[in-house]
């Protein structure tokens, strides 16, 4: 009797191992289709392989509803490390430019075409008035320093798109969407393996780039500095001439810049959250011309069903030893108690 009932737990054990471990190694194998005599072999290739172009479309429409969304994307943008980010390309830009004219008089005189007596002349005159700028500047240099905004803006974006050629623009595109997808439970993590952060950020560059080159962004840039231009134009311009040290026009812009450089940050945190504000009318078209789905779905259907099987078993390798050693129990219990009923009836 104690034969039998060991053999039967021992068979039902056996039985539960097997069908589970089978079942799981038929997730993915095998990899292609078999045939005998011609005729294809049922449940070849495996269920992943199989179903693999319907993986990616499902995957592809999780990632661009549920993941790599519009407010999915103005959230990151809204943190304070984006903005502290582009704060710090900029500063960067405006250090090589005043690298080139290191004096209020070059840069003045660059952006205005006015001589140096006629700079000088001009801050006397503005150092004992109390009326704004805009009443004192003649409409023509309005005029032309808009128009170097203008360019100033143009010069932006042109570093903007060269700053996305780089490699710290392409780190920076991975670690946001590493972190919505990581963010996104279980189908982020899933869509985490499959989907290659480097050749999606790869894809995603090139339409930056066009957002960047797009008229509508340089008219959009424009207008924020032009606010702000608006902004110093109304400026008492005896407050904004004492602001330079002793009212020099040759004092040392970039020492000036560096002695000022929390005030000229707290400006640019100004200028990126209307940035921020505004980023709802900007990134949906960008996301719109992206193609999220399209991008993930080609992406997942060619990846290689052997690593996306190490890839899985990796990650969850101890949770399927639990189910086979599941299938297992179970199965030695369902002997167990067969091997009872029949000892009971005899």
């Amino acid at each position: 009797m104690m034969t039998l009932l060991l053999m039967t737990i021992a068979v039902g054990a056996a039985i539960g191992f097997g069908t589970n471990l089978l079942a799981i190694l038929m997730l993915f194998r095998p990899w292609r289709e078999r045939r005998l005599f011609g005729v294809k072999l049922p449940f070849t290739p495996g269920l992943i392989p199989k179903r693999q172009p319907e993986i990616a479309h499902k995957l592809g429409e999780v990632v661009e509803e549920h993941l790599l969304t519009k407010e999915g994307i103005l959230s990151t943008i809204s943190r304070p490390e984006w903005a502290s980010a582009m704060s710090g390309r900029i500063l960067e830009w405006i250090e090589t430019v005043l690298a080139e004219d290191r004096t209020l008089r070059g840069l003045w005189s660059r952006v205005t075409g006015q001589t140096a007596l006629e700079i000088a002349d001009q801050l006397e005159k503005w150092a004992l008035t109390s009326k704004p700028i805009r009443d004192l500047l003649p409409d023509a240099v309005q005029n032309r320093i808009a128009v170097q905004i203008g360019t100033f803006a143009e010069s932006l974006l042109e570093k903007g798109q060269a700053w996305l050629d780089s490699q710290s623009a392409r780190e920076f595109l991975i670690a946001t969407i590493q972190d919505r997808l990581t963010g996104g439970g279980m189908f982020g993590k899933l869509a985490v393996m499959f989907i290659q952060e480097e050749k999606l950020a790869d894809e995603i560059v090139p339409h930056l780039k066009n957002f960047l080159a797009n008229p509508a962004t340089l008219r959009f840039i424009q207008d924020k500095f032009l606010e702000e231009w608006q902004t110093l134009l109304n400026r008492n311009a005896g407050e904004a001439v004492s602001v330079l040290v002793n009212k020099s026009v040759d004092v040392d812009l970039y020492e000036l810049f560096e002695n000022h450089r929390p005030a000229v940050i707290g400006f640019l945190d100004k200028l990126l959250l209307r940035v921020q504000q505004s980023s709802g009318i900007w990134v949906s078209p960008i996301l719109h011309s992206l193609d999220i789905k399209r991008i993930v779905e080609e992406q997942v259907s060619s990846f290689p069903i052997p690593k996306f099987e190490k890839l899985v078993f990796d990650v969850v390798q101890r949770e399927l030893k639990m189910i086979t050693w599941l299938g297992a129990f179970l199965g030695g219990l369902i002997g167990l108690i067969q091997a009872l009923f029949i000892m009971g009836w005899q």
